[in-house]
């Protein structure tokens, strides 16, 4: 599944759920990828919205500049004309049982009308 927005920016898969993490388990990581499908090049922000996470678990998220640490939950990046990236969420158990249920929220820096979220 996709979800497209107007502006042609979109993210793929919609929703990834990644099950079996056990509290053993270093991360697990749900794989996503980000398009502009527009001929110019974009700056987006993308938002970590936290829905649920058990005690002593923590989240980030890797874009397509870097691996951010667990407090971050914000940040700008720029996609070039047809050019994808990723967007990752690494879920940490940190040695407790558990799971997490986490959203991603992709809009134009410029255009917040330009948005997308998986």
């Amino acid at each position: 599944m996709s979800l497209a927005t107007e502006a042609q920016t979109t993210i793929t898969p919609e929703e990834v759920a990644v099950e079996g993490i056990a509290s053993g388990d270093f991360e697990g990581v749900a794989f996503s990828s980000i398009l502009n499908q527009s001929e110019f090049d974009k700056n987006f922000v993308w938002v970590r919205n936290v829905m649920d996470i058990s005690d002593g678990w923590t989240s980030a998220v890797c874009d397509n500049v870097t691996c951010h640490f667990e407090n971050v939950s914000s940040s700008q990046f720029s996609l070039v004309a047809n050019g994808e990236g990723n967007i990752d969420v690494h879920a940490y158990p940190n040695g407790n049982a558990g799971g997490a249920i986490i959203e991603i929220q992709v809009e134009n820096a410029t255009n917040p009308n330009d948005n997308a979220s998986g």
